[in-house]
């Protein structure tokens, strides 16, 4: 594109950081919506007593904050009879919740980003992977650059499993937040928390290859199963290939024109883009607690030292020294992709942009892109995978837990078989964090303490997911013209 949309996507970025610091949430103040429809705004809270009643009695309940109003409000509702606030009576409440920001009214323009981007990603895989792996010519090629491409993605898959647990351990993030914030902190939303939980399910690896073969190929489109998409797609393409040549040469056209058409509308879609960016990370930064960050800081900048050190060493490593690139370059191809990723935290959202950049910035062959990207966005999550790590370390030493040799093993097995079985979609990964803590012994329900941060390292952590699928595919496209 001659006009250098990613700076516009730059100036939507910064502006929508600068909108949610000055229009930022009110931390201390409380909506209260009734029966009737009513709310009523209190600015700040001094003293709380919630009257339950259970059968013919009544139990008044007190309340020391915010959270604490909230939550027994959430977990009592059916029973609770009148909230005493600052010396007010009221009754007949239906819901209390933190008051929002007036950015609020700006969010649908964040999701019609997504939405949009979402909408273009399936059709785009679809034909571009069918194109690709047709144009691939024969099964022999197909299987050197599969075999390429699932080599490095668990390359750097283990890389980052390594960099997290080593700083986890260096750092200790989990022993160094003291009695008084620890007590602040465990006061979650437990109804959460159990949603989480049972929201996993057992990673079972025979279950998952045998799931990528669809039982019904229109189900799986339409629930945006990705990588039984994937599987239809290459099987497809393969199929194309025994055809005689004039016959083959027309599908394969017309897929072709489809990828083209999408890649067009992906173009239009990033002239929203500024725009959709401002209001994401406008709204994001503005539900964001201050307090919430400073007793967490440690965690955080654990996690964002890990992703920074997988983003700037690993990938430049693999680009300069098997790619014989300089990696400026590559990260300069990528920067539209880098900033929609942070907005949307999601590697399927982005897959429009990464394609683009990837073909059109870094000059991949179509036939390579269509392969690698699309199995990337789906079994590609290295950000992901170390996040994982270190909140399963960050919660054992919460927990005062002294983690084995054996057990650290076992999370770097199991956050690796997670980066396959994790959903390229935002907030996925939390739940899948609640079977590698399950798989060593530690409290599921310490999820909890990183509930309130999670959003914005999601955010950070879908710029390594997005990376490393541009990385390997630039690699294994260079290995190819050798």
């Amino acid at each position: 594109m001659k006009f250098k949309i990613h700076y516009w996507i730059l100036i939507g970025f910064v502006l929508g950081i600068l909108a949610g610091v000055i229009f930022k949430a009110d931390e201390k103040s409380i909506l209260i919506e009734f029966k009737s429809g009513n709310q009523v705004k209190i600015a700040e809270i001094h003293s709380v007593k919630i009257v339950v009643k259970r059968q013919e009695t009544y139990d008044t309940i007190n309340a020391n904050n915010k959270v604490d109003l909230i939550n027994i409000f959430k977990r009592d509702f059916e029973n609770v009879h009148s909230i005493l606030i600052n010396d007010i009576w009221y009754n007949d409440v239906a819901k209390i919740k933190s008051d929002e920001s007036v950015l609020k009214f700006i969010s649908p323009l964040g999701n019609l980003f997504l939405r949009l981007l979402s909408f273009l990603a399936i059709p785009l895989v679809i034909a571009s992977m069918i194109v690709g792996v047709a144009s691939l010519g024969n099964a022999k090629a197909l299987g050197r650059v599969g075999l390429r491409t699932i080599f490095f993605y668990l390359v750097t898959t283990c890389f980052a499993v390594l960099i997290g647990l080593t700083i986890a351990k260096v750092i200790e993030p989990g022993k160094k937040i003291s009695e008084q914030v620890k007590s602040q902190i465990e006061i979650v939303d437990q109804s959460i928390v159990e949603e989480k939980i049972k929201a996993k399910g057992k990673f079972d690896i025979i279950d998952f290859l045998v799931n990528v073969v669809p039982s019904n190929p229109f189900k799986a489109l339409s629930q945006g199963e990705m990588l039984q998409i994937i599987f239809l797609s290459i099987f497809f393409g393969m199929g194309l290939t025994f055809l005689e040549e004039a016959k083959r040469k027309l599908i394969i056209d017309f897929f072709d024109g489809v990828s083209q058409v999408f890649i067009r509308m992906v173009r239009i879609v990033l002239w929203f883009a500024p725009i959709g960016v401002f209001a994401l990370i406008s709204v994001a930064i503005s539900d964001f607690g201050v307090s919430i960050l400073s007793t967490l800081g440690y965690y955080m900048f654990a996690v964002v030292l890990g992703l920074f050190l997988q983003f700037t060493l690993v990938y430049s490593m693999l680009v300069w020294l098997v790619g014989k690139t300089n990696p400026l370059r590559f990260y300069s191809g990528m920067r539209e992709a880098f900033l929609v990723a942070f907005t949307t935290s999601s590697s399927a959202a982005t897959l429009p942009v990464t394609f683009q950049c990837v073909e059109e910035n870094l000059k991949v062959p179509k036939e390579i892109a269509s392969f690698v990207l699309p199995l990337g966005a789906t079994i590609n999550m290295d950000g992901t995978s170390l996040y994982q790590c270190v909140a399963a370390v960050f919660i054992a030493q919460f927990y005062g837990l002294d983690l084995s040799f054996a057990q650290l093993a076992t999370i770097f097995i199991t956050s690796v078989l997670a980066s396959i079985g994790t959903a390229p979609v935002p907030g996925v990964g939390i739940i899948m964090l609640v079977m590698i803590l399950q798989s060593v012994g530690i409290p599921p329900q310490g999820i909890g303490l990183i509930l309130g941060v999670d959003r914005i390292l999601d955010m950070l952590r879908t710029i390594p997911n997005v990376t490393g699928d541009a990385a390997v595919s630039f690699v294994v496209s260079k290995l190819e013209k050798k």
